[in-house]
């Protein structure tokens, strides 16, 4: 009887215990967002709607950024408890903002500028005296302008609105935006733009971290680490089920943006977040390092200022994560590289064969012809696939290699840098043959979009010459372009920017150090001829035929041993052929060579 009662109250105990935990009220945060409610937020909003703040203890409420008043600063003032910023916490510390770094949303920077075409503004020396409206903290934005010469007192300052209206009613020249974003809107009201990417100029810090204060972390860090993995695991959840999270804003929070804005935004950082390469949140010490010694190189911080309290784990034990992901990705990536080349290695064997035997039976030419065919078309389609499916696994290698050099060079491995530089170099060459073995397998098979437009190719030339600028300034090349001011061409623009990009990319893998490259347009009535022209190592005159063949594929080194894959002529000669137009080269050995094009005036085919 006694022990009976003794259970029954046990019981009655435990069930108060836990009575007691599900009534105890939840702990009411505020996070004070960085911009109006869109997909850029969408791990938060899933923390709410799928309980997992519920589950930590917390009630989170999130506040909009309003007009004129600077996000950050509103955790700082007490008006909030979390708020998400940029890699400028560290400008914010070094100006006495004491922010922690909780996790990095963004691996990569979705800050960049949009100009008006109509502005003039083509790259981003073009902004000095132009309307410029910036949202507070574009630190990267201020790093890439400061690297190419381009001071904040040489650009009018405007307050940004947190919309586009004051692009598209000509207020301004440019507007800071994030990638994921403004475009999309641009772009539905048919506007003519252009993006100026940091990226472009090699400046590539984090994008949205979250943060909190000094202060919060000291007196609340439990609070703080439950609100950080609640936070992580709404943005896991949100970036594997974009659709239904874009349901939630849209119900929920704002119309402001159609469902299919959302879902633009969704598709667009995946890439920032790079949720399949790294884990959700994951900060490299040495990357921050280095974006440190870039502030410091541009003089936008102290030389005494250090990371010294900027990570949680500075202030509480957090548990180490390492990016295995990464390396098991290195792994299989490679293991499906050798497999693919193995696999077409011996495809080229069978087929060689097969054709052998074939053109011995002369008296079965044409059921050979027949197969031949077949076994053609299953080729083409063969290095399509092999050229798509192979890209995604080398942009993981890539970033992977990005991050392991950096910790390469924080622990000053020499040895490993330089391994990793090596891998790095092979996997660009590979993934630009890979590349332009997809484009070139797409002409085969007549799945290549043919569009062309009246547009200036004067202008276009220009455009292509910025881009190989630095490969030139590598080697100390200069190029001449002796264009006329303008001129109206009708054909496809991207394909004659590839036709550029490739002549001009050989003239100076082609041309040793010092040397000149010369481009220039000659426009009658009938036709527009255009000349490549470089003083390089040239070719003999039996190599010359060689050029635009497939089945000859001549290829060599360039004066710096770089490598090449023989497709990019080929490219050109399709794309040229397509518009009813003409190339050839002209070459003197050891004395340089000249490429030539013919294009109809207006090419109406």
């Amino acid at each position: 009887m006694v022990r009976g009662l003794g259970l029954i109250i046990l019981s009655m105990i435990l069930f108060g215990a836990v009575f007691a935990q599900e009534q105890q009220p939840l702990q009411k945060v505020t996070l004070q967002l960085k911009w109006k409610h869109q997909f850029q937020f969408a791990g938060y909003y899933a923390a709410i709607e799928k309980g997992f703040y519920k589950e930590a203890g917390l009630e989170v409420e999130l506040k909009e950024a309003q007009s004129g008043i600077e996000p950050a600063s509103e955790v700082f003032k007490g008006n909030a408890d979390f708020g998400i910023t940029t890699a400028d916490i560290l400008i914010l510390r070094s100006e006495g903002y004491k922010g922690v770094l909780l996790a990095s949303i963004f691996q990569h920077s979705a800050q960049i500028l949009i100009a008006a075409r109509s502005s003039g503004i083509d790259h981003v020396q073009q902004l000095v005296d132009k309307r410029i409206a910036m949202e507070p903290h574009a630190a990267d934005l201020i790093t890439y302008m400061n690297d190419e010469g381009v001071s904040l007192n040489e650009v009018e300052l405007y307050s940004h609105s947190f919309d586009v209206s004051s692009l598209l009613n000509g207020e301004v020249d440019a507007m800071t935006a994030y990638i994921s974003d403004e475009p999309y809107l641009l772009n539905q009201e048919g506007f003519e733009h252009i993006i100026i990417d940091p990226r472009m100029g090699g400046i590539d810090f984090y994008g949205d971290v979250l943060f909190t204060t000094e202060e919060m972390v000291e007196q609340n860090p439990d609070l703080v680490q439950k609100f950080t993995e609640a936070s992580l695991k709404g943005w896991q959840y949100a970036m594997e089920n974009p659709e239904e999270i874009t349901n939630v804003i849209y119900g929920k929070y704002s119309k402001r943006h159609s469902k299919e804005h959302l879902l633009f935004e969704a598709q667009k950082m995946q890439r920032l977040i790079m949720a399949d390469v790294v884990e959700i949140g994951y900060s490299n010490p040495g990357r921050w390092q280095r974006i440190l010694e870039i502030y410091k190189e541009q003089n936008m911080l102290a030389s005494a200022i250090t990371l010294d309290g900027l990570f949680l784990s500075d202030y509480v034990n957090t548990p180490n994560s390492f990016p295995w992901k990464l390396l098991y990705i290195f792994g299989i990536s490679l293991v499906v590289v050798a497999s693919a080349t193995l696999f077409y290695y011996n495809t080229a064997r069978r087929l060689k064969t097969e054709m052998a035997k074939r053109y011995d039976a002369q008296e079965r030419l044409i059921e050979s012809e027949k197969m031949l065919r077949e076994s053609n078309a299953a080729k083409d389609k063969f290095f399509s696939i092999l050229a798509h499916d192979l890209r995604n696994p080398f942009s993981a290698i890539m970033g992977l290699t990005d991050l392991m050099i950096l910790d390469a060079k924080e622990e000053e491995n020499t040895e490993n840098l330089e391994n990793l530089k090596i891998v790095k170099e092979a996997s660009i060459q590979v993934l630009e043959l890979l590349n332009n073995l997809l484009i070139w397998s797409r002409t085969q098979v007549g799945n290549i979009e043919y569009t062309p437009e009246v547009f200036d190719l004067s202008e276009q030339i220009k455009k292509n010459i910025a881009v190989v600028s630095s490969q030139a300034a590598h080697k100390n090349i200069s190029i001449d372009a002796e264009l006329s001011k303008e001129i109206p061409a009708f054909c496809d623009r991207n394909m004659f920017s590839t036709i550029m990009l490739n002549l001009l990319t050989n003239a100076i893998k082609f041309t040793p150090e010092k040397g000149r490259v010369t481009v220039g347009v000659n426009a009658t009535k009938e036709e527009i001829k255009i000349f490549v022209k470089d003083n390089g190592i040239g070719m003999r005159e039996e190599d010359l035929g060689k050029l635009f063949m497939i089945e000859t594929k001549y290829t060599r080194e360039g004066t710096n041993s770089e490598k090449g894959s023989g497709l990019g002529l080929l490219l050109c000669k399709e794309f040229i052929e397509m518009h009813k137009g003409r190339i050839w080269a002209e070459s003197e050995f050891g004395k340089g060579s000249t490429f030539h094009i013919t294009l109809p005036r207006f090419n109406t085919y």
